[in-house]
C-alpha cells in the first residue's frame, strides 16, 4: 500500500484545493500563531485534517485534556495554496513621508485648533 498523495495526471494534489475555510483557519492558526507550532483541539475538521494527511497528532500534555496537533508538510502546502494573495504594498514617496511627519508633529504638540487650522498656521 502506498503512502503518497494522490495526484492528478497534472501532478496537482486534490486534497490540498479541498481545505474549508475553518480548516484553513487551523492550518493557518498553527502556523501563525500557535505556541512551539501545536494546536490543541479535536474536532471535526481537525479530523479530517488528520485523515488528509495535513496535520498530525502530537500527543497530550497532563493538564489539558485534548489532544495536541502539528502541521505536516502537506499541511504547509495546503496552507500556501489556499492563502490569499498578499496585498501590494505602497510605495512611500518623499511627498507623503513629508506630510506623515507634519501630522505627526502636530500630534506631538497637542494645540487645541484642528490639523487644519493648524496646517495653514504653518504655510
Amino acid at each position: 500500500m502506498s503512502t503518497e498523495q494522490p495526484t492528478s495526471p497534472l501532478g496537482f494534489n486534490p486534497l490540498l484545493s479541498a481545505v474549508s475555510k475553518r480548516e484553513f483557519d487551523i492550518l493557518d492558526h498553527t502556523i501563525n500563531r500557535a505556541a512551539n507550532g501545536l494546536y490543541c483541539g479535536d474536532s471535526d475538521e481537525m479530523k479530517r485534517l488528520v485523515q488528509a494527511g495535513l496535520m498530525e497528532c502530537a500527543g497530550r500534555k497532563s493538564f489539558v485534556p485534548e489532544p495536541y496537533f502539528r502541521i505536516t508538510a502537506s499541511g504547509r502546502e495546503a496552507w500556501k495554496a489556499n492563502r490569499p494573495p498578499e496585498l501590494p504594498r505602497h510605495k512611500v514617496t518623499a511627498r507623503k513621508r513629508r506630510a506623515r511627519e507634519r501630522y505627526e508633529r502636530y500630534l506631538r504638540l497637542e494645540p487645541s485648533m484642528s490639523f487644519g487650522e493648524w496646517i495653514k498656521l504653518c504655510r
